[in-house]
């Protein structure tokens, strides 16, 4: 699974996610309950609200936007951060270094 995948169908990708775990089935409106949930708007007021209790979970640096961890809900938002010779460095790295089954595509 990738955050690229769970972004573009999330309900699939959740539930072949409980599938490869070997869990029971629960029904889609529990499912889509999950998802709504787990949705970036959802994920940042809650961390705005620090709804979630502990050191590692709480925005560093203060209120400041970039030390949110949920920060902007982009795929390949690391772009934003990254070189462009940082990127090519890190995909080298992964497709020499990584097991095949971590990488992702």
């Amino acid at each position: 699974m990738s955050y690229e995948e769970l972004t573009a169908s999330p309900l699939e990708t959740l539930a072949a996610c409980v599938d490869f775990l070997g869990w029971p089935r629960e029904p889609e409106a529990y499912c889509q309950r999950v998802v709504d949930y787990c949705r970036f708007d959802n994920m940042r007021k809650l961390e705005e609200e620090r709804a979630f209790d502990g050191g590692r979970a709480l925005a560093a640096g203060g209120r400041r936007p970039e030390g949110f961890k949920v920060r902007k809900g982009r795929v390949g938002g690391y772009h934003s951060y990254l070189s462009d010779a940082d990127v090519a460095y890190m995909d080298r790295y992964i497709a020499e270094r990584l097991d095949p089954i971590y990488r992702y595509s």
